[in-house]
């Protein structure tokens, strides 16, 4: 019914989401099939075009992802983890060292409350801070825009700094090369079992993510085994991609460019601020660990673990350093957050 009352909508936010893949790919920037879909669709979006696209074409595109991601997993992924702690802790320090900054930017200079401005510092996704923000009497709609635009500009200027400043070309490819034509029948009743088994089991565990994280863990595991060995189609890896890209978008979605532009505005700076320090302790590690520059921005990177893994995917990084990296960010603001804004809230002194 949905669909029905907003084809002309839905049939404008697809065209333009694809039309803006396709500009962006001819272009050769990099992570086109994400990147055009968001910047074009945000335009609109703070324009005041209403845009809209069913919101379960999400979920399948995440899986699409993740069996993307989970049968380019490294045989020893145990062993890898074990030995990547160093980072691990590192990428701790930075996200203490960039919510203290960013908190105090953002009450000093953006004249925010504390709650507000905490919740719109912590790099752990939009949904789980705005909720607390709303437990806790803060500006949730300022710390939706806040948060949402740290992901879009987390996506939008990484690939594109990896292309100004790193020498990093898009080679064109959107996945492994599969094709449907190369993919073997017998291989796609256990990636649909496996997958619905995932993402059924990560529900269950409350892993972020889990329409991603749940199939690729599960195909990892078949094509370690080698139980699958069929790559997925790179035509459904772009029309994921596209998707992604345009539900990114929507969450300014009939935000009206004035009434927000105060939140844009810082927003912006503290996304932007929160890419620089996270570059900077990426750099800083890097002269501690073996992993390279590259590898360490994106683990350090504010953004999804979509959108992230796909960037190291284009680059060739490892996927599982990505992923297991921005998991401990995402699970430790996720843990220390409202334990800590439980004990502020049990001080008066502190609205």
């Amino acid at each position: 019914m949905d669909l029905l009352e907003n084809w002309r909508s839905c049939l404008l936010t697809l065209s333009v989401g694809f039309a803006g893949a396709l500009i962006f790919a001819w272009i050769k920037l990099p992570l086109p099939w994400v990147t055009g879909p968001l910047f074009f669709s945000v335009i609109l979006a703070l324009s005041g075009v209403p845009l809209w696209m069913p919101g379960w074409l999400r979920p399948p595109s995440m899986v699409v992802l993740g069996i993307l991601f989970g049968t380019a997993a490294s045989p020893d992924l145990v062993n890898l983890i074990l030995s990547w702690w160093p980072s691990m802790i590192f990428i701790v320090l930075y996200v203490v060292a960039s919510v203290m900054l960013l908190t105090a930017y953002l009450i000093y200079l953006g004249r925010y409350d504390f709650k507000t401005a905490f919740l719109a510092s912590a790099p752990g996704g939009m949904i789980p801070m705005t909720l607390l923000g709303q437990a806790y009497g803060a500006d949730d709609k300022t710390i939706a825009i806040m948060q949402s635009e740290r992901l879009i500009l987390t996506v939008l200027t990484i690939p594109i700094a990896f292309r100004l400043f790193a020498g990093y070309v898009p080679s064109g490819n959107v996945g492994t090369g599969g094709s449907f034509a190369a993919f073997l029948p017998a291989d796609i009743l256990p990636m649909v079992l496996a997958c619905i088994v995932g993402w059924t089991i990560a529900k269950i565990i409350r892993l972020p993510a889990p329409s991603l994280m749940g199939p690729m863990i599960a195909i990892a595991l078949l094509r370690l085994n080698g139980v699958i060995t069929s790559d997925m189609p790179d035509s459904l890896v772009a029309i994921a991609q596209v998707f992604i890209g345009i539900s990114v978008a929507l969450r300014f979605n009939g935000s009206n460019f004035r009434d927000v532009l105060p939140a844009l505005t810082h927003g912006a700076v503290t996304g932007l601020m929160m890419v620089l320090v996270a570059v900077v302790f990426a750099v800083a590690t890097a002269l501690i660990v073996e992993s390279s520059v590259q590898s360490l921005i994106l683990a350090f990177a504010p953004g999804g673990f979509a959108e992230m893994a796909l960037i190291g995917f284009g680059l060739g990084v490892e996927i599982s350093f990505v992923i297991t990296h921005q998991l401990v960010r995402y699970f430790f603001i996720v843990l220390t957050t409202p334990v800590f804004m439980a004990f502020v809230s049990s001080r008066s002194g502190i609205k």
